[in-house]
């Protein structure tokens, strides 16, 4: 389904990002293996569950429990059912319109190949997939130098002698981004803004500014490890 078909509205996309940040503080307590498939699982049932019913009976979520458990994914059943925000953004997945939540689901999927094209052993599986997501190196050093440099956030500065627009950080240890390919730095920005790893702002005056988000520093965290 081509992207440009919808185009979520902001809610939608703070929706999307706390339920996936529900699913992430819930999986970092399960043992690892568990925690690895967990996330992925649920939303392919979520999706299995909606794609095989032809009509609401009105409690989607008491019918969803209940086919989990008919299909012994007991486990998973477990997982909705002890923590209470979790079982909210169920609730509000499965009473969404099921063209738009095949829709975000796609977005999802996107993203999360995004953030996989980070991951070593995952990046090329993530851009043969979805070679549009991946994420650029550029891209990836942006949130490295937010991390170095302990900023929160990074003010566009245009004007001057200078070809492109700076982005300083205006606070941590100050200093500004490096990108060694301007000409891609707008592509890149949009591709950390639509995966939630950098959020939108501006000052008083207008200026363009970005904030690194707790996901942005998980992934950088983690692609150290890896």
């Amino acid at each position: 389904m081509p992207m440009e078909a919808y185009a979520p509205e902001p809610e939608h996309q703070a929706q999307e990002c706390y339920i996936f940040a529900q699913f992430v503080a819930l999986c970092i307590r399960m043992d690892p293996l568990t925690a690895a498939t967990a996330f992925s699982t649920i939303i392919t049932l979520i999706a299995e569950f909606k794609s095989q019913r032809h009509a609401d009976s009105g409690d989607e979520f008491n019918d969803f429990t209940s086919w989990l458990a008919e299909n012994r994914h007991e486990e998973l059943l477990s997982l909705v059912q002890q923590n209470y925000s979790t079982t909210l953004s169920i609730k509000a997945l499965l009473a969404t319109n099921r063209k738009v939540l095949e829709v975000r689901l796609a977005l999802l999927d996107r993203a999360l190949a995004g953030i996989a094209s980070t991951l070593e052993g995952f990046s090329q599986l993530a851009s043969a997939v979805h070679p549009e997501a991946s994420l650029s190196p550029q891209a990836v050093a942006i949130l490295k130098q937010f991390s170095s440099a302990g900023a929160s956030h990074a003010l566009e500065i245009k004007g001057g002698s200078a070809p492109h627009p700076a982005l300083l950080f205006e606070d941590g240890s100050r200093g500004k981004i490096e990108f060694p390919e301007p000409q891609f730095i707008e592509d890149d920005l949009r591709s950390l803004v639509d995966l939630g790893l950098l959020r939108p702002d501006h000052n008083s005056t207008g200026s363009r500014m970005f904030w690194f988000t707790r996901m942005a520093a998980a992934l950088v965290a983690n692609s150290a490890k890896a």
